[in-house]
């Protein structure tokens, strides 16, 4: 093979895994064990493995790039592969490992180091530092873009719109999935364009379009599919969509689905933490209170080791609001759920679910200093964030107005959260936002069917939607 056919196979890991991999592994039968195989073949097989679920493959196939180009070629390809190996490692779990590969290899100036920027905005996205990833990927797509790399700009350009959703910017998301989507259509990148439906349909449920978010998460699904992809963060997607609808049961499906997918990856990896907290959000809307709690602790456990803060501190939200529908009073509850909100958040927002349940915790146990500061700091956000994070903030409202004694504050304030409400077709909140426009009860009981925190799950920062060279969660590929 030429070098051009080399580099059509390392294009056709992202757009076609399966045929690539068959493509590569011929390819190796046929080579003669005298002859050297260039790095490349081994990373666009190491690259298919991933797509297609098979992480442990995948590790293998490019410590074996890695080891080949440091032998015989040149700092470009020393770099490049040794990126794509940082990537994986980050989806099966190890995003610091991953880092620290990407921070002690060659560098090479100019078009390559934009392209191993790619990359490291996609590690850094999976640790929850989202500032930072967007800084370095603001840096490299219009250096993409004047090298004329399309198929790196989409994928840039994929990552950069989840980092903008996860920090509340829809319209310039939406900017770059419009410029990912063509470009990807203009190379014929199969999977590029599913990733990209993905992630509309995950941003439509940030600015509460969830018929919209349903359909497009759908459509991403039937896509993976017929790529012959096993994609466990769009049926997780599904299942938070479908939980703030109201619809538990469709919601649980879509758990199970994603945890059977799962259980097809060789690694677990990253996805293995989304789909215990997508599994505790779902027991927790059921009632299914132990269930919940023993998910959210696995997903908690699974995050820290990861390093990633957001996640765990969400799945701590998690298991607080399980533990307090099972019946646990105890004033340590509480003081969690304070610890829980008082962690720095990059995402404007990403404190006040956590200040919701604090607050409501707080009006339970009677601890009305504590429920005013934390109510206060929730409904803080009612003019600001997604459809989902302003009904949120209105709930707190009228439970902080209720506190108080102002019956009339507390229906105007349910009144804003309904309508919210009612424009989004939205039902997660609903039962509480009725609940505090038509009584003065003070128990702020979270309830086992609504959770505060789902409600407020557009702000959720540790959903995977973006991805290395050819795509991995539902995103782009560096």
């Amino acid at each position: 093979m030429s070098a051009v056919d080399f580099a059509e196979l390392l294009d056709m890991a992202l757009a076609r895994p399966d045929e690539c991999r068959q493509s590569a592994q011929r390819l190796i039968e046929l080579t003669p064990r005298e002859a050297k195989l260039p790095s490349v073949v081994w990373q666009a097989l190491g690259l298919a493995e991933r797509e297609l679920g098979n992480l442990a493959a995948a590790l293998t196939h490019l410590r074996r790039a890695v080891k080949t180009a440091d032998q015989r070629e040149d700092i470009d390809r020393q770099a490049d592969v040794r990126a794509s190996f940082a990537a994986t490692l980050a989806l099966a779990g190890q995003p610091k490992k991953a880092l620290t590969v990407l921070d002690t290899s060659p560098r090479a100036p100019g078009p390559s180091e934009a392209r191993i920027d790619v990359r490291r905005g996609f590690i850094l996205w999976t640790l929850g530092r989202f500032s930072a990833a967007l800084e370095v990927l603001d840096r490299c797509v219009p250096a993409l873009r004047e090298s004329r790399e399309p198929n790196l700009e989409a994928r840039a350009l994929l990552t950069r719109a989840v980092v903008l959703g996860e920090l509340g910017n829809a319209e310039r998301a939406e900017a770059d999935l419009v410029r990912a989507a063509e470009l990807f259509r203009s190379t014929g990148q199969m999977m590029g364009s599913a990733r990209v439906e993905h992630n509309r349909g995950w941003l439509r449920y940030q600015i509460g379009d969830i018929p919209g978010a349903l359909r497009l998460l759908g459509d991403a699904a039937a896509r993976y599919a017929a790529a012959s992809v096993n994609e466990p963060w769009v049926e997780v997607d599904r299942c938070t969509v479908l939980l703030s609808a109201g619809l538990t049961t469709d919601a649980l499906a879509h758990a199970r689905n994603a945890a059977e997918l799962l259980g097809t990856r060789t690694v677990a990896g990253a996805a293995q933490a989304e789909v215990h907290l997508a599994a505790a959000e779902a027991a927790l809307a059921a009632g299914a209170l132990g269930q919940a709690v023993r998910s959210a602790r696995i997903a908690r456990r699974v995050y820290r080791a990861q390093g990633h803060d957001p996640g765990e501190n969400r799945a701590h939200l998690i298991e607080i609001e399980a533990r307090w529908a099972n019946g646990d009073r105890g004033r340590a509850l509480l003081k969690e759920a304070v610890s829980v909100a008082d962690q720095p958040q990059e995402i404007a927002g990403a404190t006040r679910p956590a200040s919701l349940v604090a607050g409501r915790i707080a009006l339970g146990i009677h601890n009305l200093a504590v429920a005013e500061q934390q109510l206060a700091r929730a409904g803080s956000m009612r003019y600001r964030g997604t459809a989902l994070t302003r009904i949120g903030a209105w709930l707190a409202e009228a439970l902080r107005a209720d506190a108080s004694g102002s019956a009339t504050k507390a229906l105007r304030a349910s009144q804003q959260g309904l309508r919210i409400l009612d424009e989004h077709q939205l039902s997660l909140g609903a039962t509480e936002l009725r609940a505090a426009a038509g009584t003065r009860k003070r128990t702020g009981e979270p309830g086992a069917a609504t959770s505060a925190s789902a409600a407020a799950g557009a702000v959720r920062p540790e959903r995977a939607v973006a991805c290395d060279d050819v795509g991995t969660p539902a995103g782009p590929a560096t």
